[in-house]
């Protein structure tokens, strides 16, 4: 029994021998063999893919399968061929030595393997402040809005602070992502999303894990959308074409929860007529013709030159041609369909870095395409796309994680991404590209490639910083900036890459939790008909304020005028409850980024108060409360005042009267120095004078003014103290 036993343990022995001998015989060709498969289902119909790193990786495995199969076609060539032979074993090792060159190789001794240092990198993004600057002519400035410390979205909400932020932020700078006949938070007139559009938000969804757009924005995009103030009966839908994978549905995602897809986020709000996705993918090789000539099918139409567009049917059933607009059965409205780009930032080994204009690669079919890439850096693909197809309304670019790795760009493994806690925003994808590669992607990497103003346009091999040659110029990102901006223009779309002409707002959700700060009044000593309040702006950060108390028995009618900058006078009347408290927000009532004086006058006495609160400059918060001078009148004195630093002085005249006035500033120093100033004040107007810009800086100060004629004067000062 004990041989027996000892025989069947050595045969079992023998037989896992056997198992492990052939394991490490076979594991090698194995192996090669589904990096094989896997370069096939990759890059096959898709061949500009093979200068992607992690194919060569693939290649440089299975590259002696393709060799087996090359010399079996030879073999078979020749059995075919007889006597014109001898040509085949010379063209074969001719494929062979091209072939590594073709798909971009490099020999890994002649360049630096991979960039940055992603220990540096993490520690760069950490200390990261974006830069902030005012155009030459902020009245036709680029506006770019920025916003940093982004917090981490709350579990299960469809919110999400930063998106939320981003949309106030735009709104205080006059970009509206809500077009609304009443002003709010990020409503009002003009502004981009009517409240029964088709929105479609364009994704990156081409890779997974950082190398996809944050589903979590997508999903707080989304909220955001359908909570439109006049209640959004329209529908949203997310559309991408990935240009192969798994689509909607990956596996690994860019999300705090990583198993959220952007299918999850579309499902999850639980009504496809309301928010779907479409797949362009799916249809990329159906070529088709428009609604108005009978064809349903989804598809691509193909307008040649490399320019092809979607047709498609959203969750709802509406028939939506990306290029003419909504097909409503006897022609098409184009006014109700609206793109808004969501990319996400990352480095690209053909382009350099990858944003708004790289993302809108996903639109065409790419199968109706030839030598895409240099189209697309040399003669501007993308412009004559958003020329000839759809412009986006309007550019988020997702910077929650970037992906700064050369040349593993554009995959964006998590391995390889560093958390930046940023979205940036703005209607011109030219200038946002510029900027979020000079002031986003290249703080964090240190890569000259992901400078778009580098002086470096070499194509060697290694390029001049050693780094790895991926088959395009050092200096790819600024030539098909530039290109695609020269197509966009004649295409009457005004871009820029001037930094002169953009001007960068910067709001660091740090500062946001809170509105810290205190005022203290005194009481009225009685009711009256008028209140004159000289401050008053509704500038980005600012909010303005006007509570009324009626204390009568009765309905009293409150007849509020506002003087602005330019003299212009907005008169607004409303009615006052008995026994109650009103409270007017100016933002809201006249919209943003205006300076005003108001005079408010009621039927019967009443009482006004003006409070007001501030993120000033993006980081000094507080706020103020004032009642309103009981007249205007011809001397104003303020004892206090200083230009010392971390403060700004300021004052604020209101001219009431119908013709111009003649206003005498005397400044009195704190050693004994006077410093007389006049200026003129245009009939029914605000007038605002930066006292450390009129006299400069470290000085105490205390000011008389006396006017011609009545008027009323305030001095608002901030400040930022060190602790």
């Amino acid at each position: 029994m004990k041989d027996a036993c000892r025989g069947k343990k050595e045969d079992e022995g023998g037989a896992l021998r056997r198992v492990a001998t052939a394991l490490g015989k076979y594991s090698y060709p194995l192996f090669s063999l589904l990096c094989l498969l896997w370069l096939l289902a990759r890059s096959g119909r898709k061949p500009s893919r093979l200068r992607y790193p992690c194919q060569q990786a693939a290649m440089a495995h299975s590259w002696w399968l393709l060799a087996l199969g090359g010399a079996w076609c030879a073999a078979s060539c020749r059995q075919a061929l007889k006597g014109r032979a001898r040509a085949i074993p010379a063209l074969l090792l001719l494929f062979l030595a091209v072939l590594p060159l073709s798909l971009g190789g490099q020999a890994p001794a002649e360049a630096v393997a991979s960039l940055p240092d992603l220990a540096a990198a993490r520690a760069r993004a950490a200390s990261l402040l974006p830069a902030t600057w005012q155009a030459s002519d902020p009245s036709t400035a680029h506006d770019i809005f920025v916003v940093n410390h982004v917090p981490r979205p709350v579990p299960g909400s469809p919110y999400h602070a930063g998106v939320d932020a981003l949309v106030r932020f735009m709104g205080e700078g006059g970009l509206f992502l809500y077009r609304s006949d009443r002003y709010g938070d990020g409503a009002g007139p003009g502004g981009l999303i009517a409240r029964d559009d088709v929105v479609l938000i364009k994704v990156n969804a081409a890779f997974d894990q950082r190398g996809m757009t944050n589903t979590d924005v997508v999903k707080g995009l989304i909220a955001a959308v359908l909570r439109h103030p006049d209640g959004f009966t329209g529908e949203v839908v997310v559309v991408e074409n990935c240009e192969g994978g798994p689509d909607y549905t990956q596996v690994r995602n860019n999300a705090e929860d990583t198993r959220q897809s952007f299918q999850a986020v579309v499902d999850s709000f639980g009504d496809p007529s309301r928010v779907s996705s479409s797949s362009w993918w799916s249809f990329t090789d159906n070529l088709v013709g428009e609604f108005d000539a009978g064809d349903f099918r989804q598809g691509y139409v193909n307008l040649g030159n490399n320019v092809s567009y979607p047709k498609f049917i959203t969750g709802r059933g509406t028939c939506v041609s990306l290029r003419r607009g909504i097909w409503t059965g006897s022609g098409y409205d184009k006014g109700r369909m609206k793109l808004i780009n969501v990319p996400v930032l990352k480095s690209h080994n053909a382009t350099g870095v990858t944003a708004c204009l790289k993302n809108f690669m996903g639109v065409p079919s790419i199968h109706m395409t030839t030598n895409v890439h240099h189209d697309l850096i040399f003669n501007g693909f993308m412009g004559r796309m958003m020329n000839e197809v759809i412009y986006p309304c309007l550019n988020i670019l997702d910077a929650i994680w970037v992906s700064p790795s050369h040349p593993a760009g554009p995959e964006g493994p998590y391995s390889k991404a560093v958390r930046t806690d940023i979205l940036l925003a703005g209607t011109d994808p030219v200038a946002l590209d510029w900027y979020a590669a000079k002031h986003v992607l290249l703080p964090v990497s240190g890569y000259g490639r992901h400078d778009p103003d580098t002086p470096f346009g070499e194509n060697t091999s290694p390029y001049h910083d050693g780094t790895r040659n991926t088959g395009y110029p050092y200096n790819a990102l600024r030539i098909m900036l530039e290109s695609t901006a020269r197509v966009l223009a004649s295409g009457g779309k005004d871009v820029t890459l001037d930094p002169a002409r953009m001007t960068v707002h910067l709001r660091d959700m740090r500062r946001l939790a809170d509105w810290t700060g205190g005022h203290c009044v005194l009481g009225a000593q009685e009711a009256r008909s008028d209140w004159y309040f000289a401050e008053g702006t509704t500038r980005e950060g600012f909010e303005e304020w006007l509570c009324l108390q009626n204390p009568q028995g009765e309905t009293v009618a409150a007849d509020l005028t506002f003087y602005g900058s330019q003299g212009e006078v907005t008169p607004h009347r409303l009615y006052l409850p008995p026994r109650s408290r009103t409270t007017v927000n100016v933002n809201h009532l006249l919209g943003p980024g205006r300076d005003l004086s108001v005079h408010v006058r009621t039927s019967l006495p009443t009482v006004v108060e003006r409070p007001m609160y501030f993120l000033y400059r993006g980081s000094w918060t507080g706020g103020h409360c004032v009642l309103g001078a009981q007249e205007a009148r011809s001397d104003w004195y303020f004892a206090e005042g200083t230009t010392r630093e971390g403060f700004e002085e300021w004052l604020c005249l209101q001219n009431p009267q119908g013709e111009t006035v003649a206003a005498d500033l005397t400044f009195y120093g704190s050693q004994g120095e006077v410093t007389p100033h006049r200026l003129y004040l245009p009939p029914r107007s605000r007038t605002t004078v930066n006292v450390n810009h009129l006299l400069g800086p470290g000085r105490d100060l205390s000011v008389h003014v006396r006017t011609s004629l009545p008027t009323v004067v305030e001095r608002p000062m901030y400040f930022r103290l060190p602790r």
